[in-house]
């Protein structure tokens, strides 16, 4: 069973960016590492990976995760491409697993400004 987690979002938070564009980075962790590369980011306001759990597991199958390389998040017409990236998603002798996805926000130059979605598939391979 893959269950996405309550609540759960990738999240860059509220960004500041200039007219050069830069990136956000997350890693794919409980507990994300930020890293800014030309943007600033409003420190007030939380930023988070995703989250799903593998839960039922036979511990004699393996059980590989896969996310697609990247997605296009959108406000409109305007869009950002986000590289995707996820925490070790290979399974074998565990009955369950937590799988975070975090990932590098592109943010182009001039950027409108706005709240981005959008989403993805996570598939388990067995």
């Amino acid at each position: 069973t893959l269950t996405h987690a309550t609540g759960a979002a990738l999240n860059f938070g509220t960004l500041i960016a200039d007219t050069d564009g830069g990136d956000v980075t997350l890693t794919p962790a409980a507990t994300p590492v930020k890293t800014d590369n030309g943007i600033k980011r409003v420190e007030a306001d939380p930023f988070s990976t995703d989250h799903f759990t593998l839960e039922n597991l036979d511990t004699a199958t393996t059980y590989t995760v896969a996310i697609p390389a990247n997605v296009t998040i959108s406000k409109g017409s305007d869009s950002m491409v986000v590289d995707l990236t996820k925490s070790d998603a290979t399974v074998q002798g565990a009955t369950s697993k937590d799988l975070y996805v975090g990932g590098t926000l592109h943010v182009g130059n001039d950027q409108p400004v706005g709240q981005y979605t959008g989403t993805y598939q996570v598939s388990v391979t067995y």
